[in-house]
């Protein structure tokens, strides 16, 4: 199915805490890693992704990821 998910990374969900309460050195489990790349997930599933930082580049991804007939 051509499907288009949006993933919005704001660096953290569940109130953006990013503190490991455990004392590890990983991050915690409920932080978004700014540099990870969330995009390239749906391509190892066959589909296309597609990153955007600013509103141009995202109309951009939309359109293409719209256009490609693809889970993106």
């Amino acid at each position: 199915l051509p499907i288009v998910t949006i993933v919005f990374n704001n660096g953290g969900i569940y109130r953006g805490d990013d503190v490991n309460r455990s004392g590890g050195a990983d991050p915690a489990p409920t932080a978004l890693m700014k540099q990870a790349r969330y995009e390239m997930l749906i391509e190892a599933f066959g589909g296309v992704g597609y990153s955007a930082a600013d509103p141009q580049e995202l109309a951009k991804s939309l359109t293409d990821a719209l256009a490609s007939g693809k889970p993106s």
